[in-house]
């Protein structure tokens, strides 16, 4: 897979934060006996007025839009069908930094029903990577695409 060279590496959205600038980047204290999430991403259907189609989109073609902690002006965030391979950084100041690949398959099919939509339309695999491996230098998800 070679780099998308337009993507800007960026944190992802801790999940049910707000989208925008008073969203939190870092948490200062995350229980470990509880732990937090981050939202990976969303696809809205065609017919959503704010889901404008990507230059080079097949008719009728979702998106699958990145849940960054920013929108770049450049769209980078908001993916045409295909398949990427994402590279997470997990760090934390008590713990070692944790390289994960996130496989993302995305057919670019929209479905109202969400076992459905993973069912046909969307694959992820997660590994576990090494830090030797990383791409970039600031790799929090970093993103390269098959051609």
């Amino acid at each position: 897979m070679d780099p998308l060279a337009e993507y800007i590496p960026m944190n992802l959205r801790w999940a049910h934060s707000p989208a925008g600038s008073s969203a939190p980047v870092l948490l200062e204290t995350i229980n470990p006996q509880m732990g937090k999430h981050c939202d990976f991403g969303s696809v809205a259907p065609t017919s959503n007025a704010s889901e404008k189609p990507l230059p080079g989109m097949r008719e009728g073609a979702s998106i699958f839009n990145l849940a960054t902690q920013v929108f770049p002006n450049n769209n980078c965030h908001r993916l045409r069908p295909g398949n990427y391979r994402l590279e997470i950084l997990v760090a934390a100041q008590n713990a070692k930094p944790e390289l994960f690949h996130v496989d993302l398959d995305w057919n670019g099919t929209f479905e109202e029903l969400e076992g459905r939509m993973r069912t046909n339309s969307i694959g992820i695999k997660i590994t576990r990577g090494k830090l030797g491996e990383i791409a970039r230098v600031n790799p929090q998800a970093t993103i390269s695409a098959a051609t």
